[in-house]
């Protein structure tokens, strides 16, 4: 059942199967049966995930890929006003 549903965890699975197949298991039960067949997929560690994040930076050129955000600021004219009497624009 966990191969049809990779994302559900213990209980979602406890539910699917009690509404489906009329099984009653406990959340631990279904959590110590995915971890014996090794269904369970380990979280990546926080400082794994900077260091493999630090070594794809490693390999960007230097300004190659570059974003500007770009506010055109014609609207101030008008909004100037209601900011100005504390109503502003919703």
């Amino acid at each position: 059942m966990k191969r049809g549903y990779p994302f559900a965890g213990q209980r979602t699975l406890r539910w699917l199967l009690l509404t489906r197949h009329q099984r009653r298991l406990s959340a631990t039960t279904i959590n110590r049966i995915l971890h014996d067949y090794h269904l369970l997929v380990p979280r990546q560690k926080r400082w794994r995930h900077k260091v493999d994040l630090s070594t794809l930076r490693k390999t960007f050129r230097a300004f190659h890929r570059m974003q500007i955000d770009v506010k055109y600021l014609n609207d101030i004219a008008t909004l100037w006003p209601l900011i100005y009497l504390g109503k502003l624009p919703k």
